[in-house]
């Protein structure tokens, strides 16, 4: 009986670290000073409020009304993260419609280094915030403070559909989510809809926030018009996608 306890214990442990992000990723918690809904976050390349132009709907889960927000840094090369879109509460996430453009957020850029990410627009249809087929992509981005805009144009084949943005290695830029609950402003972040997917994939898990019984959410907007739909493009590298940011 105490044998088979321990065993586990043991399974527990190695199946949480085996699924908990990398050691090296460390948080510190800071003011955002710019409103991270306003336009004077995003002095290049995209300003937000301007970009929030879907026809049909913009979705976003974060909510920044404490005035804090969590900075994640020490990310690895391949190391990613992203949120799903979906469900009833986001009807226009649907076959009938298309992804218009994917706002995502970075700070502690170092432009022009070489610290750069990879952007993606990936399904998820049966719901368990894990990537099943690529939809769209962004590759060697060099970033911009804050918000940066990917013109998808793509086709949304179910009714769900994942942000996703991978590290390239170096020590920026640094990804962010909404900062600690604060009473009457900030709800419960519940269901889960950030994940993190390890290094090149290697894993799907909720993403656990700070402290671990709150998961916060990433800053990511979805913008969706409909009706219709073309095919997505790939871009593959940060020329050929430059002209898409403002």
């Amino acid at each position: 009986m105490i044998r088979r306890a321990i065993v586990m214990v043991l399974s527990m442990i190695l199946l949480a670290t085996s699924t908990a992000p990398a050691f090296a990723i460390e948080s510190f918690m800071m003011f955002e000073a710019a409103n991270p809904d306003g336009p004077a976050g995003a002095p290049a390349p995209c300003r937000l409020n301007a970009n929030r132009d879907g026809n049909c709907a913009n979705y976003k889960w974060y909510n920044a009304c404490a005035g804090y927000i969590w900075i994640f840094n020490g990310w690895v090369a391949g190391e990613g993260v992203g949120v799903r879109f979906g469900g009833p509460s986001q009807p226009c996430v649907n076959s009938s419609t298309r992804v218009k453009r994917g706002i995502y957020y970075f700070r502690n850029i170092v432009p022009s280094y070489g610290q750069t990410v990879d952007l993606f627009l990936d399904a998820d249809c049966d719901g368990d915030g894990c990537p099943e087929g690529n939809l769209g992509a962004a590759l060697n981005v060099d970033p911009g403070l804050r918000w940066n805009c990917i013109d998808y144009g793509a086709c949304i084949p179910c009714d769900g559909v994942i942000l996703r943005q991978l590290h390239d290695g170096g020590v920026a830029p640094t990804f962010a989510t909404d900062g600690p609950f604060k009473t009457g402003c900030d709800p419960a972040h519940m269901p889960t809809h950030s994940y993190y997917y390890g290094i090149d994939g290697s894993t799907c898990v909720p993403w656990v926030g700070v402290p671990a019984t709150d998961p916060d959410d990433f800053f990511m907007w979805l913008i969706v018009d409909s009706p219709g739909c073309v095919e997505s493009s790939v871009n593959s590298s940060w020329g050929a996608v430059k002209g898409l940011y403002e």
